[in-house]
């Protein structure tokens, strides 16, 4: 297959924005349940020493919600809910037996959810 036959559904730099936001959100998560929950203490030394984890994972929230707003800025308008996803959801068993309901646009329903929900948590956690 021809280089320029391909389908591209995700660009470079779209690929490294997503990894930026996952790598920060294990991080952030992983030293938030360290601070949160005392058996989970251990946790905090994904980033270094307890010490080093109060200190970066503030910075690491806020590197991940700016990655993130990147990614909203750039996706919302595909997120929009409309009629046809209303119809996808209605049909959810259908989709479950991995039967045809019909054309979502770039993302369905559920995809939507995730990202209108990441979205709220996000700015809650700032």
């Amino acid at each position: 297959m021809k280089k320029r036959d391909r389908l591209v559904r995700y660009s470079a730099p779209e690929r490294i924005n997503h990894w930026i936001v996952a790598f920060c959100f294990v991080f952030a998560a992983l030293s938030g349940l360290g601070f949160f929950f005392p058996s989970f203490n251990w946790l905090m030394h994904v980033l270094g020493t307890p010490q080093l984890a109060r200190i970066l994972h503030p910075f690491v929230g806020v590197i991940m919600f700016a990655a993130f707003l990147i990614m909203f800025l750039r996706y919302w308008r595909h997120n929009l809910i409309n009629r046809d996803d209303l119809i996808w959801a209605k049909n959810i068993h259908k989709i479950a037996r991995n039967e045809e309901v019909g054309d979502t646009g770039k993302y369905n329903f559920g995809q939507k959810c995730v990202f209108w929900a990441a979205i709220i948590s996000l700015v809650m956690l700032l």
